[in-house]
């Protein structure tokens, strides 16, 4: 499946609202999107509590922070209705939705892409198909999500592998502030990271500590 690019100089909008690793592993197909596309710009709709991931990020051009906090109670209806209409002044020629629920889908719909690219079978739900004009096919439940993302991009004719050279872009003041941790932690000695990761609502993804004790040694 290969889709014809609406222009060169093409507005995209990245639809992957969360979280943390969800976009950093989306982010190498995004890099190579805009590789293969220099003149288009990007704007990636995400959660606001991710804005600083990249707000700094050379290949995204703008970020579209959704006000989740603020989306409670009496608040729910009009932050999400201004959010949505703030999506749709962006006036976005392609919308790729890689993450594939609800929210995802009305937030892509409300780009009013022409082109609204997302997957088709497990990686999609809550009626997230409904929302897109062109589906990608997910591959199998066990399809690494950093592949199912290239999948998505090889789409539109852009390169389906990892790109080695990709970093991730921090601020000056982001750079200061981790560098200052990191001698507060270590006193300036050799040291290695270790991130167990996710939220407590999704502990059970963890690997057991016995395999990161084992990582440590």
């Amino acid at each position: 499946m290969l889709i014809d690019w609406p222009r060169p100089d093409a507005r995209v909008l990245v639809v992957r609202l969360g979280a943390m690793g969800d976009i950093l592993r989306t982010l190498p197909a995004v890099v190579q999107l805009k590789r293969r596309y220099p003149e288009s710009r990007f704007a990636w709709a995400l959660d606001a509590g991710w804005h600083p991931l990249l707000e700094s990020q050379p290949e995204i051009d703008r970020c579209l922070p959704l006000p989740r906090k603020k989306m409670k109670g009496a608040r729910l209806l009009p932050e999400a209705s201004a959010y949505l209409r703030e999506v749709g002044a962006y006036k976005a020629d392609i919308a790729l939705d890689f993450h594939g629920n609800l929210r995802s889908g009305l937030v892509t719909r409300a780009s009013r892409a022409p082109i609204r690219l997302g997957y088709d079978g497990h990686q999609q739900k809550e009626g997230n198909r409904w929302f897109t004009t062109v589906r990608v096919p997910s591959g199998t439940r066990r399809t690494p999500r950093m592949e199912r993302n290239l999948d998505l991009v090889a789409a539109c004719g852009a390169a389906r592998e990892i790109p080695r050279d990709i970093d991730l872009a921090l601020s000056a003041a982001g750079r200061e502030r981790a560098a200052e941790w990191i001698e507060q932690f270590t006193g300036g000695a050799p040291y290695a990271l270790l991130s167990p990761g996710v939220s407590a609502a999704q502990a059970y993804k963890k690997p057991p500590q016995p395999l990161f004790e084992a990582a440590v040694r």
